[in-house]
């Protein structure tokens, strides 16, 4: 447990251990089935090595077609990664951040400073590097990507692919463009791409042949993209996100149907979908005799027999991290920092992806209203009125911030933010979400607030200058600091008869609603603190890269509970 976000991870099986499935605190914990693997966007294939590219850990490699995964993300800044490329002796990898070079197979990357960001794919031909760009474009590079111009600047390119002299570039709603020229100039190649084929996630060349995996299925065109013909029959009418070919089968992975085959080059396809654990395909892999799929939260699955069967394989890439989890009813929701929302109706034995409509898959809280979830994210508040089966923005008034914390209360929705301006930490909806307004009169001393904590009519905040409560619906906020050694005040926790906060490095108690405060750090192990949960009469606390503890009598009689976690 080396990072914030792994404590929280830890503190999410408590909560499940103890307070779901009946735990006792002291006996050895078991992970749940899920959320795990990590969410896998692409591969490369390069030699005898395999290259996986994730949405939150970077590049994974592995020299035995999956049955095991390395890490190979040293100088990789930004671990978002959504294209692989080999050009030569040279490896690329675009990322949210832009785009990375490796000259030692993936042992180190170095950053090409581009000043461009959100890297959706990546091409190359002749003397020229392509980046395909969400929402910019295409850029090109003629000097291994020491400089680019920027071409095509109007579209949204979300795939690149080259056919001999050709180049062709998938855009998010405006179909395919294609160029001679090396990128230099682009014209339309969409004729026979309508309604959902016109968005295009990935293309395939075979033969004569090229393939486009398209919101509304599986299109090709047999005449470089002058003309396209309509999908075959059997696919589920879901998004296509990806394609591989052997040399008798077409493959086709789905947004939300697992995989797909085809045996008559794409008239027809058939679901081959047994072993597969997550039915959201992100990439598709083929490698002689071996096919490989990325998953949308369960890692690679690997199949050696033309995907009639999957195993697992992905030994080495660690679990999307958790770092929120909520109950509504039967449903438990799991946010996780990188990879969405997973709901589970069975107590955490599985996990189903629960994040259509959710823009940012970085999750750190949620709160309920009636039969409305809300989802705070690294770029504000999303809703679901239909228990997370579909996710709107609900951001107006505090559009793009990070919300870090969200508390429902009589008064209304309260909202707690990172990087506030000017004091503005807190803000409030009195209107289901529709629309906020600050709240954060008192809290000017503050610039992130990590936590909020209902208790009756009052309301409290940890903030980064300590514990504030308001009485008055987020009007007004008043310090209640006197005695409390520590900040940040990264969690807060209610027992009923006394709250608990964690910071930096202790965990403080009030009896009287912060009147006074009483340390009982005493057994703890001084590292910063990252969740706080009552269980019975159980007081928990995660702590960052120190493990789980546990009190019987609201410390400081502390024992740790970490029999299990690794």
């Amino acid at each position: 447990m080396t990072s914030r976000q792994t404590s929280h991870f830890l503190a999410v099986l408590c909560f499940i251990g103890a307070a779901f499935l009946g735990t006792p605190l002291n006996a050895q914990w078991v992970q749940t089935s899920g959320p795990g693997g990590g969410n896998v966007t692409c591969f490369l294939m390069s030699g005898s090595t395999v290259f996986a590219g994730t949405v939150s850990g970077g590049v994974y490699t592995s020299v035995n077609m999956g049955s095991f995964w390395t890490h190979a993300s040293v100088g990789l800044t930004n671990k978002w990664v959504r294209a692989l490329l080999a050009s030569g002796s040279r490896l690329y990898a675009g990322t949210a951040g832009g785009v990375f070079v490796s000259t030692d197979n993936g042992s180190t990357w170095t950053s090409l400073g581009t000043t461009f960001s959100d890297v959706s794919s990546l091409a190359s031909t002749g003397t020229a590097l392509l980046a395909g760009v969400i929402g910019d474009g295409v850029y090109v590079s003629s000097d291994s990507g020491v400089s680019w111009h920027q071409t095509l600047s109007s579209q949204s390119v979300a795939c690149l692919t080259v056919n001999g002299g050709n180049i062709f570039a998938g855009t998010r709603g405006n179909g395919a463009y294609l160029s001679t020229d090396n990128g230099g100039t682009w014209n339309p190649a969409r004729a026979g791409l309508t309604g959902g084929g016109l968005a295009i996630n990935a293309f395939m060349v075979r033969g004569p042949n090229l393939f486009a995996a398209t919101v509304g299925g599986v299109y090709v065109s047999t005449n470089n993209g002058t003309t396209w013909t309509s999908p075959g029959t059997g696919l589920p009418g879901v998004s296509v996100t990806a394609l591989a070919q052997n040399s008798l089968t077409l493959f086709a992975g789905t947004a939300s149907a697992g995989v797909y085959l085809s045996t008559d080059f794409g008239s027809s396809w058939a679901p081959a979908n047994n072993g597969l654990r997550d039915l959201h395909i992100g990439c598709l892999a083929w490698d002689v005799t071996i096919l490989l799929a990325g998953t949308v939260s369960a890692g690679v699955y690997m199949s050696t027999d033309g995907a009639s069967n999957w195993i697992y394989a992905s030994d080495g890439i660690p679990n999307a991290p958790a770092s929120a989890l909520a109950r509504s009813g039967t449903t438990l929701f799991s946010g996780t920092s990188g990879a969405g929302v997973f709901t589970s109706a069975n107590d955490g034995a599985s996990w189903i992806p629960s994040s259509a409509g959710l823009s940012d898959a970085n999750v750190r809280s949620f709160a309920f209203s009636g039969q409305t979830v809300f989802a705070g994210t690294s770029s504000g508040v999303f809703r679901s009125t239909n228990n997370g089966s579909l996710w709107a923005p609900a951001n107006i008034g505090m559009a793009g911030s990070i919300v870090y914390a969200l508390a429902q209360s009589a008064g209304g929705l309260f909202a707690g933010v990172l990087g506030g301006a000017s004091g503005a930490v807190i803000f409030r909806s009195t209107d289901n979400g529709s629309t906020w307004t600050p709240a954060s009169i008192g809290l000017e001393s503050s610039v992130n607030a990590y936590a909020l904590l209902v208790r009756g009519s009052k309301l409290f905040a940890g903030t980064d200058a300590g514990v504030f409560v308001s009485t008055d619906n987020g009007a007004g906020w008043t310090g209640i600091n006197t005695g409390l050694g520590v900040t940040p005040v990264y969690a807060l926790a209610d027992s009923g008869g006394s709250i608990y906060v964690g910071g930096n490095s202790k965990v403080f108690r009030t009896t009287n609603e912060g009147a006074g405060w009483t340390d009982v750090s005493a057994g703890l192990p001084g590292n910063p603190v990252s969740n706080l949960l009552v269980v019975g009469g159980n007081v928990i606390a995660a702590f960052n890269g120190g493990g789980i503890y546990c009190s019987t009598g609201g410390g400081p009689n502390w024992r740790t509970v970490n029999t299990g976690l690794d």
